[in-house]
This record gives C-alpha cells, structure tokens and sequence, in this order.
C-alpha cells in the first residue's frame, strides 16, 4: 500500500520546485499532485487520513496564497520525500495513507541533533630517525728500526816461518778447496690483526610527556518565534516612535563633522534606547528583505570621521515583530582580526551614490568595544555602548516581506 506525503509551501514557485526535484529523484510524475487553489487541494487530499481541524487549516493556509504538493509512493521512499520538501522549507511535510492520524503526525515531527564532538588521543608508532652502520678499510704509512746482521768474511795473508806439518804436506800433494759463505738478516713483515675498539649499538625507550591540542565542533540549535510578519511593506522606523522615518530614495544628509546632534525630546530620547530583543541577521533566504526604494548597505565600506576605512557593512540585525533594521553587523577586516560589531544605523550616514557609509568613530573606538556574537541577545548594550560615543546620523533601513 502506498503512503502519502504532503509538504506545504510559501508559494506555488517553490511547489513547483520540489514537483521537479521529486521527478529528477525517481517518483513517478503522475503520484504527484499540485495544488494552489481550495478545489485543487481537497482533491489531492482525498485518500489522506487528515482530521477535519487540520483539512481546514491547510485549506485556509491554500486561500492565503500556499501551494501544496502530495506525492504516493511506497513507505520505503516516503522519507526521501520527505527529505526533499524540507530541504525547500517545507511548513509541513508529512505521511498519510495507510498510517494513522497520530503517525503521520510523528513524521511532521523534525529533529534537529545537537552534536558534540570528543578529543580521542591513541598512539602510533612512526619513523623518526635512526643511524645506518658501516664498515670501510683506510691504511696508513708506519715504520719500525730493526738492527740486522750479515757475515763478511776477511781474508788476511800473514807471514809466517815454521817447519811444514803432515797435514800442510797433504795439501802440497793433493791440492784443497773450500767454500766459505756468508750469511746475512734481513726483515721479515708479518701482519697480525688484533681487535682494538668495539662500537655498540643499542636502542633505549625514553617516555617524555606531550600536550596535544585540538578544535572539536559542536551543533547548537536555537529557535526563536516570529511575530507580526502580516503585510507586504515595512515602515522605517518602529511603530510608536516620533522620529522622523527616512524618504525612501533619498541619500541620508551628511552629519557635518564637529556639530553636536540636536537633543530630542524625552519621548524621543526613550524609543532611541528600545532595542527589541528577537532581532536576527537579515540573509537572503529569511522571509524578509530590504522594502523596495530603501538604501541596502550590505557589503559597504564604513568610513571613520577621519576618512579611514574601518570595514565593510557585513548584514543587518532586523526586527521581525517591528519589520525594520535597528543595527548593522560590520566586519572590522584584517587589522582587528575581521571581528564583527554591531552599531546603530542611527549613527550611520549612508552615501547611496558612492555606496559607501559612515560613521562618526575611529579605529580607536573599535579595539575596546564590544565584538558582535550571534548568540548574544542584549542589544540594548551595543546601541548604548555606540551611541553614547555621541555618534548620531538620522538613518535606518526597513525591511519587507518577500
């Protein structure tokens, strides 16, 4: 049996959307049903298991201006459509079918994990180092004094006078010859190794402690309630305050350098410090952007009132209950290790001509001030810490529902 799905949509281009990333995925095109209109809707609800409250609910959701996509396929699948509608921010996107009312509820349910992740340190043996051993023959000149010996024989004829022996008579008669040699030493190089050195090799293990140091990531989730998001414009400046809005397309006048800003009224002065507290960065895919004919100073250089630059205008910190911008989220770039502060565009003067803005500090102002965190809700202290620096410029950007 198949299950349903449905996922309910701001509007019919972004139904249209996940109808086609749903036939590129492998559904079959004709399970697939749009609807933008009462009679379209109730139609492809038909085999759903919706309860009477939730039909009436969608079907009013339909008559503001909703799409609606259903798409049958098997359970197996059903949660890769599911998948592909919440991708596109699907309000809803759900199961129906063979599943009770109180599963398909369930499957409306979203999770979001907060994940930690943990430092684990295990050990690995690798090369280093080590020695290599051989072994190669030199030679060298040596020599040693040996006294040798050697015969000489010495003949000596010495006169004599006596009387002939027997045995001189002998050699008259017979003759005699004898040979006498002589002998002579000479050096006789014999080599005898011995063994003078030896050269040990050994290895030693030495443990020597080792801090190791590491960056592990964690998920936060954080969800904040939007209020008051009816209307297709935003005004300048927040309801209930006296300060005059902005003309849209016009550039806000210079706030010439030296004069002290007028004072305003206590009424005036008390809206100038109320800072709602469910701002947010305005991004390009929230639900509102910039009112048509407003100045959007999104990736504008902040000058200081001494023509340096100081940054670029990063986003905007936005009231979706007020519908207009109270701050800008400047990056301070590469001299303050890009951090991010958040400074009132009342002290901003934007030149939409050259698109450039500026403000009435110095770099100075900016090394001890406080650096702008998205999990930060006290914005009342970043408007009072740069307002009380005396900067003031009559300028704000509104912003709009798409």
């Amino acid at each position: 049996m198949k299950s349903i799905i449905l996922g309910l949509f701001d509007n019919r281009s972004h139904a249209q959307t996940v109808v086609q990333e749903l036939i590129g995925a492998g559904f079959d095109r004709g399970d697939i049903r749009l609807a933008s209109s009462e009679s379209e809707f109730k139609n492809a609800i038909t085999d759903m298991n919706l309860s009477r409250d939730e039909a009436e609910r969608y079907t009013g959701e339909i008559s503001r201006g909703a799409s609606a996509v259903t798409a049958a396929t098997s359970p197996d699948r059903a949660e890769r459509a599911v998948q592909i509608m919440n991708t596109h921010k699907a309000r809803v996107a759900g199961r129906g079918g063979a599943e009770s009312e109180g599963e398909m509820r369930a499957e409306r349910e979203m999770a979001f994990p907060v994940i930690e992740e943990e430092l684990r340190i295990g050990k690995r043996m690798v090369e280093h180092g080590g020695v290599h051993i051989y072994s190669h023959v030199t030679e060298r000149p040596v020599e040693q004094r040996v006294n040798l010996r050697e015969e000489k024989i010495k003949v000596e004829h010495r006169r004599t006078d006596r009387i002939a022996s027997e045995q001189d008579m002998s050699m008259l008669r017979e003759g005699r010859e004898v040979d006498l040699i002589e002998m002579s030493e000479e050096a006789v190089i014999a080599k005898e190794p011995h063994v003078i050195e030896e050269v040990i090799v050994s290895k030693e293990i030495v443990d020597h402690p080792e801090t190791i140091r590491d960056t592990v990531r964690r998920t936060d989730v954080e969800v904040e309630r939007l209020t008051g998001v009816e209307g297709k414009g935003a005004p300048a400046q927040p309801r209930g305050e006296t300060v005059p809005a902005q003309p849209r397309g016009e550039t806000v006048p210079a706030q010439p350098r030296g004069e002290t800003a007028p004072a305003r009224s206590g009424q005036a002065q008390a809206a100038r410090f109320s800072v709602p507290n469910d701002l947010r960065r305005l991004r390009g895919h929230e639900v509102y952007e910039i009112a048509e004919g407003d100045i959007d100073p999104r990736g504008w250089d902040l000058i200081g009132r001494d023509g340096e630059k100081i940054g670029k205008v990063d986003s905007l910190l936005v009231s979706p209950s007020a519908r207009k911008a109270y701050l800008a989220v400047v990056d301070a770039g590469g001299w303050l290790q890009h951090r991010l502060f958040a400074i009132p565009l009342t002290s901003i003067n934007f030149d939409r001509y050259q698109k450039s803005a500026r403000a009435p500090y110095l770099k100075k102002h900016f090394q001890g001030a406080p650096e702008y965190r998205e999990s930060d809700r006290d914005y009342q202290r970043y408007y009072e810490y740069w307002t009380g620096l005396g900067g003031e410029y009559a300028g704000a950007a509104g912003a709009g529902r798409r």
